[in-house]
């Protein structure tokens, strides 16, 4: 249910766009997802007469238009050609600026989200994995790439931060000896990638299986953070996990914590230029981290959460051993 003031806030946001593109008013606004991070937004589809528009509103009053660089990177994104079929970027429609907000195409098709966690058949998965490697691929040529020294231990570094605020681990929901199990284990991965030439490209910068829509053998990026480059690897894990919540058997998984439908899929289509076990890292760091940083509040009253920790700790305790 919406606030008095976020309905007042739509309904400017959607002045805005009538009076600079002098379209008729639209037939249906429905909320279809709201963020809770920082700042907090919401998304609407929005249908006008003649088209449908998602319209990703800022709620929490921000004094700076965050849309602003992303609404430029999807311009410049949707306008090149990599060469490359199946990649996809939402086309921006309208940079809201009275009310912080912006407007891009409806893009076919599911997010990740739902049309993994629906699959059943494996080859299934492994298809649609191929198609999210084909859009990362086409993104990563879009931009320079290049083989820089990688120091990883960043990301190790944070799940001890969040072992230290947390005075003790609730042994309800979260394994400690799994904890320490998994921490060794990555500390282990981590010491042969220090300081090794790695592949380095431009960032999505918010890689969530929210923010991908799949149809067919095309994939869209529907959303995007930052622009910044790092570790190919670091964001590429994140999508191969993707797939954390889909109904599968142990025998799907490999050792690495990864499906390996997934990851046979992924590959084939963007290719392995990674250090040995550089993707076993960084997967098995943030499964860790999702781990740990599940609270008690969280756990108590999500479905949601209770599901994601059991298969999280699933994945940990096939890489680590039982």
């Amino acid at each position: 249910m919406l606030l008095d003031v976020e309905i007042n806030r739509y309904k400017s946001a959607i002045q805005e766009i009538l009076e600079a593109k002098q379209w008729r008013p639209p037939t249906e606004v429905k909320p279809i997802r709201r963020s809770f991070g920082r700042p907090s937004r919401i998304v609407f589809k929005v249908s006008f007469p003649s088209r449908i528009l998602v319209m990703k509103l800022d709620v929490g009053f921000q004094a700076r238009n965050e849309f602003t660089d992303e609404y430029q990177r999807m311009i410049k994104l949707s306008s090149i050609e990599t060469g490359i079929s199946g990649f996809q970027v939402a086309r921006p429609v309208f940079l809201g600026e009275r009310c912080i907000s912006l407007f891009t195409e409806c893009c076919p098709g599911n997010t990740a989200e739902k049309h993994l966690n629906r699959m059943t058949c494996a080859d299934d998965v492994k298809e649609s994995f191929s198609t999210l490697g084909r859009w990362m691929k086409g993104f990563h040529s879009a931009h320079k790439q290049d083989y820089r020294k990688s120091w990883p231990g960043w990301i190790l570094s944070k799940v001890t931060s969040l072992m230290q605020n947390k005075s003790k681990l609730d042994e309800t929901f979260i394994d400690s000896e799994l904890v320490q199990r998994a921490y060794q284990h990555t500390s282990k991965l981590l010491q042969p990638l220090k300081g090794q030439p790695t592949l380095f490209a431009v960032q999505h910068g918010d890689v969530n299986k929210g923010n991908f829509i799949i149809d067919g053998n095309s994939a869209w990026a529907v959303d995007f953070g930052p622009e910044k480059y790092g570790p190919a690897a670091l964001e590429i894990s994140k999508m191969l996990l993707f797939d954390l919540l889909r109904p599968s058997s142990v025998s799907e998984l490999s050792h690495n914590g990864m499906s390996r439908s997934s990851l046979k899929g992924f590959l084939a289509e963007y290719g392995d230029p990674f250090l040995p076990n550089e993707l076993q890292f960084y997967c098995l760091a943030q499964l860790l981290l999702r781990y740990i940083s599940t609270t008690s509040e969280r756990y108590a009253f999500s479905v949601y959460q209770r599901k994601r920790q059991k298969h999280i700790e699933q994945r940990l305790r096939l890489a680590v051993g039982k």
